[in-house]
């Protein structure tokens, strides 16, 4: 309601001054107020001017802002890029540092056209660093220190073997009943270990994977029978019976080693036997266990008394 006074105020005082100004100019009312809207007319059109001037001012400002934002970006742009040239230009001056050092340690780096055997050979092919080093002694790994620089010391010096083997093999057997059979190979019924799987129990023989060192043991029992005494022709002293038992070990069906049982008795008696034995083998090579000569009725006893076992001890790699 306050607006709709407010309009008709307005109105009133705009009536009044039309007609104040028709009295003072002498002219009707109707005359006043086209007077009026002819000023008005001429008024909006000077202002509607102004107005399209000051947006096209205003255009020209953003536009002129935008090329002021532009140059900012390029500037902080340019500064980036300065920034990240000195970076690539300190990169560059450590890989370049980086590629003398490198060209340092492996100049005159040459294939010798087989495995090292001593610290040259290491230097020959590119090695500048002193330590221990593993290299091809005559028949296996060694290790050695190694003084690239020695300033009249020695270059070289003899730490030890190195403990390499290109497959790992050991066995223990055993035989749980009695064998009486001479001059053959013992087979085994018992597998306690057979890594490697060289033991064939069936066969009893060891077939060497590898060339090199290996160790056997063998020990079991043998049984001597009971025997009643003989008396002799002329009621001299009874002969008393004497038992022999003797087993051995077989590389290639060549005698390596034996060892041997013996008894003189009376009655049913039970005697050890041991054998050991480190042998130089060949890939292939075959190792068994046979009885080469025992007495009547005495017997290798069985009920798991009897062992054989083998352990490869160090590979010979030049072979």
């Amino acid at each position: 309601m306050a607006r709709h006074l407010a309009a008709l105020i307005n109105l009133f005082w705009l009536f009044f001054a039309c007609t104040i100004y028709a009295n003072a100019n002498g002219q009707s009312f109707e005359d006043t107020v086209q007077q009026l809207a002819k000023n008005y007319a001429e008024i909006k059109e000077v202002l509607e001017a102004k107005i399209v001037r000051l947006e096209t001012k205003v255009i020209g400002l953003e536009s002129k802002i935008q090329q002021q934002n532009a140059i900012v970006i390029a500037l902080q742009n340019e500064r980036h890029g300065d920034e990240v040239e000195i970076k690539l230009h300190e990169t560059k001056a450590i890989v370049d540092d980086l590629a003398i050092k490198l060209s340092e340690r492996t100049s005159a780096v040459t294939d010798i056209g087989k495995m090292p055997t001593s610290c040259s050979d290491l230097q020959h092919i590119g090695h500048r660093i002193s330590g221990l080093y593993s290299v091809m002694g005559t028949r296996s790994v060694e290790t050695v220190y190694c003084n690239f620089h020695p300033n009249a010391k020695e270059m070289q010096k003899w730490i030890g073997y190195v403990d390499v083997k290109s497959a790992s093999t050991y066995f223990y057997v055993t035989r749980s009943s009695p064998f009486m059979e001479t001059n053959i190979p013992i087979p085994f019924d018992v597998e306690q270990l057979n890594i490697g799987g060289a033991m064939n129990l069936q066969t009893g023989k060891f077939v060497a994977p590898r060339a090199g060192k290996y160790s056997f043991s063998i020990s079991g029992v043998a049984y001597f029978p009971y025997t009643q005494l003989t008396a002799g022709l002329y009621n001299e002293t009874p002969v008393v019976p004497s038992y022999r038992f003797q087993i051995s070990l077989i590389k290639n069906g060549n005698w390596i080693g034996s060892g041997y049982s013996h008894a003189t008795n009376t009655g049913g008696t039970f005697e050890t036997f041991a054998l050991e034995s480190t042998l130089g083998l060949i890939k292939n090579d075959q190792v068994w266990v046979e009885i080469s000569e025992m007495s009547d009725k005495v017997l290798l006893y069985g009920r798991r008394f009897t062992h054989f076992t083998g352990v490869f001890l160090e590979e010979d790699l030049t072979q």
